[in-house]
């Protein structure tokens, strides 16, 4: 009987009910949304900023993807590819101390099964420092591609129309 109290004792105290177990499917990737949704691809580009991970950043672009932006100062649009845009996004994540992306409206969204475009607002909050706050407002011309209507997102092209 002894045996059998003590036993019980060790499953209880052995098993923390705040806890989640171990495997809760929380493991790997599984908390990305699924990407072969626009609202998953979404989701996964926010996490991707929000958790500064570069692995899944690359995830969501293309091949062929392209980045485009507005020099202000020179006047001038601007294009990289997504060898530069990787490591320029590295760059900011390495070099930040909290990075929060958040999606707001659609402008624009429309497309067919392999293709689609879709215009966002978004806020983007970089903390370098508790003195170096860079907040950013704007808009975020995107295109999307997949190679069929079960694969998922990859971002092909991306027109940043930010304040910055």
């Amino acid at each position: 009987m002894k045996k059998y109290i003590i036993l019980a004792i060790l499953l209880i105290y052995s098993c923390n009910p705040f806890a989640p177990s171990l495997d809760d499917g929380l493991g790997g990737q599984n908390f990305l949304a699924d990407q072969s949704t626009v609202d998953g691809f979404f989701q996964n580009f926010s996490l991707a900023y929000n958790y500064r991970d570069t692995i899944i950043y690359q995830q969501l672009l293309d091949q062929d993807f392209v980045f485009s932006y507005q020099d202000y100062d020179k006047n001038t649009e601007l294009n990289w590819d997504r060898e530069t845009d990787i490591r320029k996004t590295h760059g900011l994540f390495t070099s930040s101390r909290y990075v929060d992306l958040v999606w707001n409206d659609y402008l624009f969204s429309d497309g067919d099964s392999t293709t689609w475009d879709a215009t966002r607002l978004f806020l983007l909050q970089v903390t370098f420092s508790e003195s170096d706050i860079l907040n950013i407002t704007g808009r975020a011309k995107i295109r999307l591609k997949r190679e069929n209507s079960k694969a998922d997102w990859r971002m092909i092209l991306w027109v940043d129309e930010s304040n910055f």
